[in-house]
Parts: structure tokens; sequence; C-alpha cells
């Protein structure tokens, strides 16, 4: 689903949550948000599957002081591409997983440009045990241009318990490890060109398994 919150501006107290839910109950991703030039409409964009169809754009509008569903508007995205993926494992349980893919979007005529999606993705991810009881994983991204958002790279790294069937699993993740400026395309490529998205952040993990 698509989930919305909006704040405050004054204060930061939350004013209203909602959810958009597509029309096939499947998987919809929101990538870009943005308000009208008056403050009265906010826009949530991404994909959604549909009613006979892969996967479309439905980009939806909420009346900023209610959360009123105001409408949502659909269009047919066509994705093609591969996919290359490779693994190495050894007998001391470390891995090696490596992945490209290449993909091309195109859309109908009334949604315009299909520039928001990577044709370029590439993901590296290694895990080694250190001693018999932690694991530490690092996985590296990289993302081609998306729209006005430039081409980017990150390094994440977590260390971990080894999962076992009972007892207490920890993890810490560092995300987005050099701190590097990352951005995700606006909605308008005037007004609101690409949004900033958090820098590094620390993840602490604690799990109970019974």
């Amino acid at each position: 689903d698509y989930a919305t919150v909006a704040y405050d501006a004054a204060t930061g107290t939350q004013r209203w949550v909602t959810r958009y839910h597509g029309q096939v109950n499947g998987s919809d991703t929101a990538t870009a948000l943005g308000v009208s030039p008056d403050g009265a409409t906010v826009f949530v964009t991404g994909s959604s599957p549909g009613s006979g169809t892969l996967l479309d754009y439905a980009t939806v509008g909420y009346d900023a002081a209610t959360e009123l569903f105001q409408y949502h508007n659909l269009g047919t995205l066509h994705m093609h591409g591969g996919e290359l993926e490779l693994e190495q494992l050894w007998a001391g349980g470390g891995r090696v997983r490596a992945n490209v893919t290449l993909q091309r979007t195109h859309a109908d005529a009334a949604l315009g440009q299909t520039g928001q999606f990577p044709q370029r993705m590439a993901k590296l991810a290694a895990i080694q045990p250190l001693d018999g009881r932690w694991t530490l994983g690092i996985e590296a991204q990289a993302l081609s241009r998306r729209g006005s958002a430039p081409g980017q790279g990150l390094l994440h790294a977590t260390l971990a318990t080894l999962p076992s069937q009972r007892g207490w699993a920890f993890s810490l993740a560092v995300k987005n490890l050099f701190d590097a400026r990352v951005f995700d395309p606006g909605l308008d490529a005037q007004a609101l060109p690409v949004i900033p998205q958090p820098g590094r952040q620390l993840v602490l993990s604690l799990e109970r398994r019974l």
C-alpha cells in the first residue's frame, strides 16, 4: 500500500494517516510525494498492479487538511529487461551474491515520461561468519539516473548474531555507511525536481525467537 502521514508544520504533531490500496490487492509501491502550490492537495505517485495488466502508474490526491481522497489517476506502464545473478558459497559459511538488472519502461502517452525508473541497477552482497556466533554483512547498491535525481551508490554494513531456532537475535546495521547525499525524483521537474532522502542511519534490532 501507499502509506501517507501528514504532520502539522508548526508543531510536528501528526494530523492524519491514510493508505491507498490498489485495484487488485497487489504490491503498491509509492516512489514520490508532492504538494500543490497552494498547499491544499497532497499528491502521491508510484507503481500499482492493475486489473488485467502487469504494472501501472497510480497517482492519488488527498485534501491536505482533511485527508479526504480526491482522485486517482491510472495508466499502464510496461517494463522490459533482464537480470543476471551470480552467487558463490564457501565451506566456512561465507557467501557473495551479485546481480545486475537492465530495464526499459514504456507508458501510455497520457503518462508522459518514464524517466523516474532506473535503467540500470546493481547489487553486491557479502556475508561472512566471524567466530561461530556473529556474522558481518556488507551490501553495495547502485542505481542509474532517475528523472532529475542523479545516479547513486550506497554501502550498508550489518553485524548480527547467527540465526537460531530459539533465543535472542541481535543485529546492528549502518545504512548509507559513508553518508552519501541521496535523492529520489520529484513530481515536478520545476517546482520539486528531487526529494532528499535520509543520510547515514543506525538501526538496532533485538528479536526474541520462541
